[in-house]
């Protein structure tokens, strides 16, 4: 008896040690897709942002701070509390993602110079490319992905760039 209680013991740990294994992988797979579609939708958005009337090759971008951008004069990203929220053509705001951990904006000049922070009007018209840089956090699991953006506007006044 005392034999098959410790078998019996050692066994169980290894289950509930690989059951653990299992959920731990599973969340991580599941914030991995949650971000990477959220990440998919901001750089559809954030490419697509227009020109400036009567100035090609200048994305119309309104303002940049470290937690959101607003471009077009009716559209924006933003991080609020655990959230960001995405806002189309003045419609009404969406949550793209939840558990929101930390979340970054940063935007480069066609130098590569990083710019301040905090841009507004005429300041934007330099923006070439934007960093995005999300965390998400669930179930002591965690996901950090970023990736960079181009605007097509931008590329509009580069010789050989897209109309």
């Amino acid at each position: 008896m005392t034999v098959l209680a410790v078998v019996s013991i050692a066994a169980s740990r290894i289950i509930f040690a690989a059951a653990d294994a299992y959920i731990g992988a599973a969340s991580s797979s599941h914030l991995s897709s949650e971000a990477s579609a959220a990440m998919e939708r901001i750089a559809s958005e954030l490419r697509g942002v227009p020109s400036r009337a009567g100035s090609p090759g200048t994305p119309w971008i309104d303002s940049v701070t470290a937690t959101s951008v607003a471009w077009g004069g009716t559209s924006s990203l933003a991080r609020s509390g655990s959230v960001v929220m995405l806002t189309i053509d003045g419609g009404t705001p969406r949550t793209l993602l939840s558990n929101v951990t930390g979340f970054s904006i940063a935007c480069y000049d066609q130098n590569g110079q990083a710019m301040a922070q905090t841009l507004s009007g005429a300041a934007c018209d330099a923006v070439r490319r934007i960093e995005i840089t999300l965390t998400l956090s669930r179930s002591g699991a965690s996901e950090t992905l970023r990736t960079r953006i181009f605007p097509r506007a931008a590329l509009a006044g580069v010789a050989g760039g897209a109309p």
